[in-house]
């Protein structure tokens, strides 16, 4: 394994339990997420919403899995793992430009966001190029193909 795929793998198991973990928060544990983004009302709607942005993680979280497992044959996971990744820091940055939550809020996650995408898009995952190998042609002539040169032509040419 190249390091090239070590930093990847890397990456997508850091990304696989972080998604993991907001997962669960999402979908299990909605109280300790409304004390992190400092929400006071909490109804059923929002937590339908909070359940359903839980199950689309735990997706995310498989398809880095299986990036993780096999780099070069889920690439195209790779790049969806980036736009996730991107849309994230854009959706947290129209929030912070609105003024909706505050910066120091969602400050860490859009690093986080940015980190991860700038990461992904560096060790993207490429086949490894192979040297050619060159290769040199000999070829043997048959006895009956072989010049035939007797003893007098020899002293002839010398």
């Amino acid at each position: 394994m190249s390091s090239h795929f070590r930093t990847l793998r890397l990456t997508l198991t850091f990304t696989f339990l972080i998604t993991l973990y907001f997962a669960y928060l999402m979908l299990l544990n909605p109280s300790i997420l409304m004390e992190i983004y400092d929400v006071t009302t909490f109804d059923t709607m929002h937590r339908y919403l909070s359940m359903v942005g839980g199950s689309l993680m735990i997706v995310i979280a498989i398809g880095a899995g299986l990036a993780f497992l096999r780099p070069v044959k889920y690439a195209g996971i790779v790049i969806l793992l980036i736009l996730y990744h991107f849309t994230r820091f854009v959706v947290d940055l129209i929030l912070v430009a609105q003024g909706d939550v505050s910066t120091t809020i969602l400050l860490p996650e859009m690093v986080y966001f940015v980190l991860v995408c700038v990461t992904l898009i560096r060790f993207f995952p490429v086949k490894p190029k192979e040297e050619p190998v060159k290769e040199v042609i000999t070829t043997e002539l048959e006895p009956e193909e072989a010049p035939v040169v007797d003893e007098a032509t020899k002293q002839e040419s010398l």
